[in-house]
């Protein structure tokens, strides 16, 4: 709960212009006396009780005036001490859910009857699909004012600006400008794209034999199944009731974890930030990175996410390894706290790039997925590629994922077109979409070569194909190159 601070008084045009006007003919009919008494004495009396009448109206509707606004401040003063406002919302969402804002004002003491009007600051981008975040009326002694309207919102963490109340006299000639410092943070959450199960039944058709399993028997602590004893097994690891039951001898087995180690590493460019918000390359290969996320979990694999801002002064973030859904949580809500900065200047990272993701790896081998688009720049490309390829003699699998931006873009022309009911404009636009973008194709081209050369596996393609594909490599691996 929080009160009001008043911030500023406004005098409307109205005001003015009468406040000028009585004040005008205060002057006049002062001056007009003064000169029948210092110089003319030749006036008649009525025109002395003109000018008198001329100064009494001018004060009388000057005395009018300045009542209404000392009352006015006077209920803006009361309200500012004797009142409560509250902004009632999630404090952490996902990016799929629509979500209600509540403003609650609770007025305690007022002398009179005032109009208000009210205005929520939503962060930008946000779109109101419900109601309104405005409200305007009477505010009273005692009563509740209810503000609620519904949000889209948008991947990243966001602020609420204060609750701006603008109090008015009923004739409209004075506003008291009052703030509420209703200012909060919200982070929503990257939306995964693909359920899990969505994505395991896509890939047993792809896989030779179906998706293999995460864990098998072998040496562990949780117990895996009961066979039968085999010459050489352990006598500790026997199962006497099972033996006094089924009269033979019986040993237990446990599961031994055969998770793949992976690190999602996000090399983050100014170029990335680049395109309405919705299809920023970094707002997408988030959703992408929280997708992937999300089925490691579902799998029990053990991953990690790190990532660096190209920055002047880099940004730098790594989560640790972890597993299971609460570790994709977090990472998601890092992901969620990735700074949206419009515009910085880009600065290589490739000399200290090696010792950074180095700091991130695992010993035993690992699993590296680079999410970067290279800032479209073929040498900038060429230092880090010539970095990752020191990992891969180490032993280390990497795969690049280059955002496709044409197709990503595409498919937002594609949605919002239809959205706004004008699908006889999507073949056109999109034709004069393809020309503007020639220059785009041919860059992601070069450097989708020079990833080759270095015999790196590089994934471009739209975004739900990028996930299936990522996962298809991985699980090609746990199947064939064995458990690391």
């Amino acid at each position: 709960m929080v009160r009001p601070i008043i911030s500023e008084i406004v005098i409307s045009k109205n005001a003015s212009f009468l406040f000028l006007l009585f004040s005008a003919l205060i002057i006049i009919g002062s001056i007009g006396i003064s000169i029948y008494i210092t110089i003319i004495r030749q006036y008649s009396q009525n025109h002395i009780f003109g000018f008198i009448s001329l100064i009494v109206v001018g004060l009388l509707i000057y005395a009018i005036l300045k009542y209404i606004k000392h009352k006015l401040i006077g209920n803006a003063y009361l309200l500012s001490t004797n009142s409560d406002w509250e902004r009632i919302f999630p404090k952490e969402v996902n990016e799929t859910d629509e979500t209600y804002i509540k403003i609650i004002g609770k007025i305690y003491r007022l002398q009179d009857a005032v109009n208000a009007y009210l205005v929520d600051e939503v962060p930008e981008n946000f779109r109101i699909i419900e109601n309104s975040n405005n409200w305007y009326g009477k505010i009273i002694h005692g009563s509740t004012i209810l503000l609620k309207y519904k949000v889209k919102p948008v991947f990243g963490t966001h602020y609420f600006g204060p609750l701006n109340i603008d109090l008015h006299d009923p004739y409209g000639f004075f506003t008291v400008k009052l703030q509420a410092p209703l200012s909060a943070e919200i982070k929503v959450l990257p939306s995964i794209i693909i359920d899990p199960r969505e994505i395991v039944l896509n890939l047993s058709s792809r896989i030779p034999g179906g998706l293999s399993l995460t864990n098998r028997p072998g040496i562990g602590i949780e117990y895996f199944s009961t066979r039968d004893y085999i010459p050489g097994d352990d006598y500790r690891f026997i199962d006497w009731k099972a033996t006094a039951r089924l009269r033979r001898i019986m040993v237990k087995d446990f599961e031994e974890e055969a998770s793949l180690f992976i690190l999602i590493f996000f090399l983050i460019t100014p170029n990335m930030y680049r395109g309405a918000y919705e299809i920023a390359k970094v707002v997408v290969m988030s959703r992408l990175i929280s997708t992937l996320s999300n089925y490691l979990a579902f799998r029990g694999d053990i991953y990690a996410l790190g990532y660096i801002v190209t920055t002047y002064q880099p940004i730098i973030r790594f989560t640790g390894y972890g597993r299971g859904y609460g570790h994709t949580y977090f990472i998601r809500n890092v992901l969620s706290g990735i700074p949206w900065i419009t515009n910085f200047f880009f600065k290589d990272v490739s000399n200290e790039f090696l010792s950074i993701i180095s700091g991130m790896i695992r010993r035993e081998k690992t699993n590296i997925i680079i999410f970067t688009d290279f800032n479209d720049n073929i040498i900038f490309a060429e230092n880090i590629l010539s970095s990752l390829f020191k990992l891969k003699k180490l032993g280390h699998n990497i795969i690049i994922i280059m955002p496709h931006t044409l197709l990503y873009e595409e498919e937002f022309i594609k949605l919002e077109l239809l959205r706004r009911g004008k699908e006889d404009l999507i073949e056109p636009a999109l034709t004069l979409h393809k020309i503007y973008s020639d220059n785009k194709i041919a860059i992601i081209n070069e450097i989708i070569n020079l990833i080759k050369n270095y015999g790196f596996k590089v994934i471009c393609s739209s975004p739900r194909d990028t996930i299936l594909s990522i996962i298809n490599e991985l699980e090609l691996m746990r199947r064939y190159y064995g458990f690391v």
